[in-house]
């Protein structure tokens, strides 16, 4: 059986596995975890959260998508797309925002803010449903 010694290692397994869902769909990770740590523009733009994982979505449609990732054990009270609240997607969109101002390459693509929901089925073998739902 596998032990998760805490939340926030669990999450991060979550995060990995996110992460190699996407590549294997053809998204291109852009960054991980990413935090704006600029004073002036965390002052600008009023953010203080941190954005998962962001990636581009592969081609024709070239989006840049920010993704919140939430894992979730089976026995959970709350499902992982219930656990996003209208404050978490409002600090979603302005690190969304920061990234952009630090990153104006990126400034042309389409956007969207999305969840990647992860819930374990099995702990023996770590086995999960990963469910992707648009936010923004």
């Amino acid at each position: 059986m596998i032990y998760y010694e805490n939340k926030h290692a669990f999450g991060k397994m979550g995060e990995n596995i996110a992460a190699k869902y996407l590549e294997k769909e053809g998204y291109k990770i852009i960054c991980r975890n990413f935090r704006p740590k600029t004073k002036d523009i965390m002052e600008t733009i009023k953010s203080r959260g941190e954005i998962d994982i962001i990636a581009m979505r592969p081609s024709p449609e070239n989006t840049l998508e920010f993704f919140e990732v939430r894992t979730r054990m089976q026995a959970s009270m709350n499902m992982p797309e219930e656990s996003v609240t209208y404050r978490k997607i409002q600090r979603l969109t302005s690190t969304a925002m920061a990234f952009l101002s630090m990153n104006p390459k990126y400034g042309t693509s389409s956007l969207r803010i999305s969840l990647l929901g992860l819930l374990l089925k099995s702990k023996s073998k770590n086995l999960f449903d990963l469910k992707k739902t648009r936010i923004l």
